[in-house]
């Protein structure tokens, strides 16, 4: 899936309310801080210790910014994005 296409997604519904993009570890969910592009022109959504989970203003920003792009999530190695799920208004990849 490229950025583009997943804001459109995101913003079918302007009366849904995301908290934030999770990917699931050992069963838990587990907040996404920062999505960058990496050499290879993708954006890869990633985690790091001690930091705050990526706000949906930010989110937004960062797909808009990158809508050509395809996702990727970093999950102890890229793993593409193809579809997503909302839980309880969290989006988990």
């Amino acid at each position: 899936m490229k950025a583009g296409e997943f804001l459109k997604k995101l913003s079918v519904n302007p009366f849904m309310k995301y908290t934030g993009v999770y990917t699931k570890v050992e069963g838990r969910l587990v907040p996404f801080t920062t999505a960058k592009p990496d050499i290879e022109n993708n954006l890869v959504f990633f985690r790091q210790n001690k930091k705050p989970p990526l706000a949906m203003k930010n989110l937004y920003t960062i797909l808009l910014l990158h809508e050509n792009k395809p996702l990727y999530f970093w999950n102890g190695g890229k793993v593409k994005v193809y579809s997503y799920d909302v839980v309880d208004g969290k989006i988990v990849f």
